[in-house]
């Protein structure tokens, strides 16, 4: 069963590099760039894993988000970056 993964970057990454690991959500943060997109299982966790390793990203947070913190943030139809609630 799936789970739904916050991922945090540091840096600012571009919308081009940002649509490679399919974000359903990008939130803004000052430092960093937040990502939240579901996860089948395990493997395909761990392959987004590595994928931030092969592009010599800096993966700084991973937390599995609740019903509760999805219901919190906002989105923008553009895929532009949107502020967290």
């Amino acid at each position: 069963m799936g789970a739904v993964y916050e991922f945090q970057i540091a840096g600012h990454l571009s919308n081009e590099l940002l649509e490679t690991f399919g974000p359903s959500r990008v939130l803004a943060d000052r430092d960093d760039t937040v990502f939240v997109r579901p996860v089948a299982d395990d493997a395909e966790l761990f392959g987004l894993i590595g994928r931030c390793e092969t592009l010599r990203l800096r993966l700084v947070g991973l937390r599995q988000v609740t019903v509760r913190d999805r219901a919190r943030t906002s989105t923008r139809d553009d895929g532009g970056i949107a502020p967290a609630r």
